[in-house]
């Protein structure tokens, strides 16, 4: 009996100094917020720049329809 009650003072010393169960929890879902907002900004990165080049094709292929007409 004696010895349970010192390996539980033993393990509650050991919580008081280690990493709580709810910072862990905190962290992770910092992590996976921050990984949310990357991906956004990379995916709206990529449809901005798929946007543009989509945009000079286009008007490279109006302007050399247009060379064509006049000739």
């Amino acid at each position: 009996m004696r010895q349970a009650i010192n390996d539980a003072e033993i393990a509650m010393k050991d919580q008081e100094n280690g990493v709580s169960v709810g910072l862990i929890i905190s962290i992770v879902i910092v992590l996976i917020l921050v990984n949310v907002v990357v991906v956004y900004l990379c995916r709206r990165k990529a449809k901005r720049d798929m946007n543009n080049e989509m945009n000079m094709q286009i008007e490279s292929a109006v302007s050399q329809y247009f060379a064509l007409s006049q000739e």
